[in-house]
């Protein structure tokens, strides 16, 4: 059981997924990566060495995170996601860039074939990043006051809703390949993910905070003079 509170998302291996399905997630792991390279703000980075710094050490350290992971089952291998983390410092178009780019670090390192890059980086990067990104829309939405919000609301709690997100993805993906992901691995237990969700939580909800508190200026999503000037 400890196993669990050093590992957190899952890695789909080819085992459970059809080569059609990696095929189709690849071209559209692609199609949404030139969409995240054409809408980003390459402008910004480049006039801003401190970005530029930003984006190469998430790459680094999502390879490394990711690197720290146990295979629990056959096919299944658990490790931290740290994509809240990525998304509220690098906003949602760079943080998918850069864990692109670290998936390949990633699959490199773990002797992985390059076809699981895609549908990977759709269950472990796409969705929760797109979850993270929509929690900070809503946080605009309802304009909260106090700072908690964004530290322990998104940094904390919405970090550790990512891991059911991650879940969902790998069961849609191995539904769709014809199989059921808990009939084919009858000894896998989904009370395993809600013991993982506390320590996703507290790291992310570590590095937030921290880097709210410290260094402001390194949060994209992040509005300094709208929670500290009250």
């Amino acid at each position: 059981m400890s196993v669990f509170w050093i590992s957190i998302v899952m890695f789909v291996s080819d085992v459970l997924l059809s080569s059609t399905l990696l095929l189709f997630a690849n071209l559209i792991a692609c199609l949404g990566l030139g969409f995240a390279l054409w809408k980003a703000s390459w402008r910004m980075i480049f006039e801003v060495p401190l970005r530029q710094h930003l984006l190469f050490a998430t790459v680094i350290l999502l390879v490394m995170f990711w690197s720290m992971d146990f295979e629990v089952l056959n096919a299944i291998s658990l490790h931290f996601s740290m994509m809240a983390s990525a998304t509220l410092v690098l906003g949602l178009r760079f943080s998918v860039i850069c864990a692109s780019i670290a998936m390949l670090g990633y699959l490199l390192i773990q002797s992985q074939p390059w076809q699981l890059w895609g549908v990977n980086l759709l269950i472990n990067v796409w969705m929760p990043a797109l979850f993270i990104s929509f929690l900070v829309w809503l946080m605009r939405r309802l304009k909260p006051t106090n700072l908690f919000f964004y530290t322990l609301g998104i940094g904390f709690f919405g970090s550790a809703l990512t891991i059911p997100c991650v879940l969902i993805g790998a069961s849609i993906a191995v539904y769709l390949s014809g199989y059921s992901l808990f009939e084919s691995l009858k000894e896998f237990e989904v009370a395993w993910i809600f013991l993982a969700m506390f320590p996703e939580a507290f790291l992310n909800g570590v590095v937030v905070s921290s880097i709210t508190v410290f260094y402001p200026e390194w949060m994209k999503t992040f509005d300094e003079e709208y929670f500290l000037s009250r």
